[in-house]
């Protein structure tokens, strides 16, 4: 019996074993990290996925090692932003990012950020100790008499910036929980970020647009996270949910768009069960779209209004990106693309800015 073939002619059961070799994320804490420093450790990621799909590409192991080390010796204050004197060949694209990312000191969050250091937390993602002790208690305060008596004024001020605090922290750990658990899951909802040219795209697919544009612009209000690192952070997930949970290879989020454009025009250069795979995750990301609204509305309701403001019908299949949105106004579509995933080592990874 012929196996089927997935791109770069790799069998199916190859491809689904090294889409098993590709560990768990690690946990992001973009409230204590620089711009900087978040848009290394996402490169990181994309690197890693790449390095644990494509072992016998050693670019990419080595990409890892030079975005490791300047994040552990310290992006912004290690000589030479923590990179080799003498970087390898195939990494050095990276270098101008990294500088570039080097200088980049603002928090990677202008909402959260508190100066305080994580708990160990529930489970395997920190969160912030959020017991902070009151200045005092309202029910001691007593007058010269000892009768009960109320706040004076500068009581109270101290009193609600205490308030103010404990919410912040309890804001920022249902964000922490939030993105580390629900992000990546989510990656494939708002896919059409990724549509570069709406104009060239077909109605239906630029009108969908603008409707996951404005979910990452939501999304960095109620995070305080830029759009951009929010973006990074979604290919990532795009990346490695295409190969974790799809059994594919991890296309990136403009090669997973144009598979589905090819495969609107009966499959053209797609191999069937790559679309089946794509949809599947697709269906999957809707349901984790729904749920994510779903907790933020339990935890935090405020920031699920503004999250939330004129998405119509986030959480559903309709909401995210179909095969059929490529068939309408099929005159106005891009030329057909190479939508194979990228192997050009670490040059790939510049996708990430």
């Amino acid at each position: 019996m012929t196996k089927v073939k997935y791109i770069h002619g790799l069998p199916a059961d190859e491809v689904r074993d090294r889409a098993a070799n590709i560990k768990r994320k690690a946990f992001l804490d973009p409230f204590r990290m620089t711009e900087g420093e978040l848009q290394v450790a996402l490169l990181m990621e994309q690197a890693r996925i790449l390095a644990q799909f494509y072992p016998d590409n050693p670019d990419y192991q080595a990409a890892v090692d030079v975005l490791e080390n300047a994040l552990r010796k310290g992006l912004h204050v290690a000589p030479g932003n923590g990179l080799p004197v003498r970087p390898p060949e195939s990494i050095r694209p990276l270098v101008p990012t990294i500088r570039k990312a080097a200088k980049k000191r603002n928090p990677a969050s202008r909402r959260f950020g508190m100066k305080r250091n994580p708990s160990k937390g529930i489970g395997e993602i920190p969160l912030l100790d959020c017991n902070i002790q009151p200045p005092f208690d309202p029910q001691d305060l007593e007058d010269p008499y000892g009768n009960p008596r109320p706040m004076s004024w500068q009581e109270r001020q101290l009193y609600e910036a205490w308030q103010d605090e404990v919410d912040k922290c309890k804001k920022e750990n249902t964000w922490r929980k939030l993105l580390n658990e629900h992000w990546e899951k989510v990656a494939h909802h708002p896919l059409y970020t990724f549509l570069d040219d709406p104009n060239e795209a077909t109605n239906v697919a630029a009108t969908k647009k603008v409707l996951h544009d404005l979910a990452l612009g939501n999304a960095e209000r109620v995070t305080g996270i830029k759009y951009n690192l929010l973006k990074n952070w979604q290919r990532v997930g795009v990346m490695r949910q295409n190969a974790v949970q799809g059994g594919i290879e991890p296309l990136t989020p403009e090669q997973t768009i144009e598979a589905l454009r090819q495969g609107a025009q009966q499959g053209i250069g797609i191999v069937p069960a790559v679309l089946t795979a794509i949809a599947q995750i697709i269906a999957a990301a809707a349901a984790a779209a729904a749920t994510f609204l779903t907790v933020l509305k339990q935890e935090q309701p405020d920031d699920a209004v503004i999250f939330s403001n004129q998405l119509q019908g986030w959480g559903t299949e309709g909401y995210g990106p179909q095969t059929n949105d490529w068939q309408a106004n099929a005159n106005v579509t891009t030329q057909q693309q190479d939508w194979m995933p990228l192997a050009l080592g670490a040059a790939a990874l510049l996708l990430i800015q």
